[in-house]
């Protein structure tokens, strides 16, 4: 709804004035998120010590033109207490933009030496109506070089009654000499909250009605600063009809809404590649902005999992929690978390790709490869199970290929804590024909993984400062993964973690078991001894898990130690390492004579 303080007369005609503008902070109190510039300006003129020079810097739309308006205004004010009055001639004059005194100089189109030499000839004369004079250089750091030296003199000795507001979104471009002359003051992004709030409260004054979480969804997209807030809330008012919505918002933006993220995440819990590469198709043609959407997912994961865990909507953004309510139900825990790590990994390399579409379909694919190659497949939705048998949940959702024919005994499930099926909507389908599954032959002999009284008795002998000292040195592996001589051992590594250490061991947890054997394959252990001394100085045993079997752990151990019955630590003779055999030529040689008998004939 436009109301009458929307118009300004030009002429015969009626202008609508933008939110930006109208709603430009008229004193201290009305500003948002930069309190400690507030509080020091404020208290510059109530002790009498206000500057001659101020250099204001920050981001776009953060409030810098607005506070050296406010300073301008607060300087002359003639019943300025704790805040500007706002009804002195002085107040009303800078309101309507009036004042003799106050001088507003836009740097981008006036950035010569001539026009500072102007500028400076004015400086001299008293002022008209005001106690101080006041020059306001907007984007102060497109003034030219020869334009900054003619600036200089007067900015360090200016007459007692001239003050310079310098603002500028790219203070590096700034002269030293000039910022040295100046006090500065860095304006930071802006809480989302306080943007959100500020918004409702405009919307309020524009009789505006809107949905919940309206106010967030723009404070996301505005990135810290509030007059881009305020345009994207502008556009959206145009836009919607009765009442302002989150997908109005969404649709304004070029924003995928949480209904089509919904739709995209069913088709992939459903196992169709077909819908889900469609909807993939479907967002880039929406959206002008992948690395958002894919940051919109990151947060709807991250707020997933805790939601999951507290079941408290007051603890995940109300934006978001019709898509995030639909992941909680839908996915497990260890998936989201999974799903979580790959999304985390794509960003990051997205943000040094000039082609981000590309990453966004390899991540959506990654995420339906991953929960797909499952051993059977779950359905969630509101049928019951066919029998009432309780069943572990743990094994539904472990991808390691140890599950793929594993089957759990009666006996076993009574003694595991197990969920009632009428607990949960749950489905597991009968077993259907399977594709062929890929798994990666692991030669050589490989040690057999750890069990739980060992991983017990590790932890017991763990020390907590060095495994934080290990994981420190660990994060310095980049460096050596285009060496030859490491990248193979490197790539055993990947997506693994250091969840235990000590002097004599260091304790390695896989996603999956397949890759935790893969590293215990006599010769590739040893690498990876000879990595970890690489990489930490200290010679040890390295040994392998995987993280559903270390978090299992944790649990027994936590039970074990309430009850004083914990496990001793190994003995330092479990921590001896094998002495590395390298096969010479001779021994190479005969191998390859048993294999092919008779048939193979050596020549000198």
């Amino acid at each position: 709804m436009i109301t009458t303080h929307d118009i300004m007369i030009v002429g015969d005609k009626m202008a609508y004035q933008s939110l930006y503008r109208k709603y430009r902070p008229a004193n201290f109190k009305d500003v948002v998120g930069q309190q400690s510039v507030v509080r020091i300006m404020k208290n510059a003129i109530k002790k009498d010590k206000i500057g001659h020079a101020y250099l204001f810097c920050g981001p776009r739309g953060t409030g810098k033109t607005s506070m050296a308006k406010l300073m301008a205004q607060a300087v002359n004010c003639t019943n300025m207490d704790d805040d500007v009055c706002g009804e002195c001639e002085n107040c009303q004059e800078t309101i309507h933009g009036n004042h003799p005194d106050i001088v507003e100089i836009d740097a981008a189109s006036n950035n010569g030496v001539d026009e500072i030499r102007n500028l400076i000839s004015r400086v001299k004369y008293t002022p008209i109506l005001g106690k101080y004079k006041v020059y306001i250089i907007d984007e102060v750091h497109m003034l030219s070089q020869g334009a900054f030296n003619a600036l200089l003199k007067t900015l360090e000795e200016p007459p007692e009654h001239v003050i310079f507001i310098l603002a500028t979104t790219e203070v590096h471009k700034v002269l030293p000499t000039i910022v040295s002359r100046c006090q500065r003051f860095d304006f930071r992004r802006i809480n989302d909250e306080l943007i959100a709030k500020r918004l409702e409260d405009i919307l309020e004054l524009e009789n505006v009605k809107s949905a919940p979480g309206t106010g967030q969804a723009i404070a996301r997209l505005s990135g810290g600063g509030l007059r881009n807030a305020l345009t994207i809330l502008e556009q959206a008012i145009v836009y919607a009809d009765e009442e302002l919505t989150v997908d109005d918002v969404y649709e304004v933006s070029g924003i995928i809404s949480n209904g089509d993220k919904i739709r995209m995440m069913k088709s992939i819990a459903e196992g169709d590649m077909e819908s889900t590469l469609a909807l993939v198709q479907e967002f880039l043609k929406k959206t002008h902005n992948v690395d958002q959407l894919m940051s919109d997912l990151l947060v709807a994961f991250k707020d997933s999992v805790i939601y999951k865990e507290s079941n408290n909507r007051e603890l995940v953004l109300y934006e978001h929690l019709e898509f995030v309510e639909y992941l909680s139900k839908t996915f497990s825990e260890d998936a989201l978390l999974t799903i979580l790590e790959g999304l985390l990994s794509d960003i990051e390399k997205m943000k040094f790709s000039q082609n981000q579409s590309i990453y966004f379909e390899l991540s959506v694919l990654n995420i339906y490869k991953g929960y797909n190659n499952k051993p059977r497949k779950i359905v969630l939705d509101s049928i019951e199970p066919e029998d009432d048998d309780a069943f572990d949940e743990n094994i539904l959702d472990l991808p390691e290929q140890d599950h793929i024919n594993q089957s759990v005994s009666r006996e076993t499930k009574q003694n595991e804590q197990s969920i009632k099926p009428q607990d949960v909507n749950i489905t597991i389908e009968k077993e259907q024909p399977e594709e062929k599954i890929e798994i990666t032959e692991i030669v050589g002999e490989s040690e057999d993984l750890l069990d739980l009284e060992t991983i017990l008795s590790l932890m017991v002998g763990a020390d907590k400062e060095q495994k934080n000292t290990d994981i420190e040195q660990y994060a310095t592996i980049d460096r050596y993964k285009h060496d030859i001589k490491w990248a193979k051992t490197i790539r055993l590594l990947e997506k693994s973690e250091i969840v235990l250490s000590s002097h004599e061991f260091v304790v390695f947890a896989f996603p999956y078991a397949t890759a935790a054997r893969e590293s215990m394959v006599k010769q590739n252990k040893h690498d990876l001894i000879n990595l970890v001394e690489l990489l930490t100085g200290l010679k040890r045993q390295v040994l392998a898990t995987t993280f559903p079997d270390f978090n299992n752990s944790v649990k027994v151990f936590i039970e074990k130690n309430k009850q004083g019955n914990l496990p001793k630590p190994l003995d330092s003779s479990f921590f001896e390492i094998e002495e590395e055999v390298k096969e010479d030529e001779n021994t190479s040689l005969r191998s390859i004579q048993e294999l092919f008998g008779d048939k193979l004939e050596i020549k000198e």
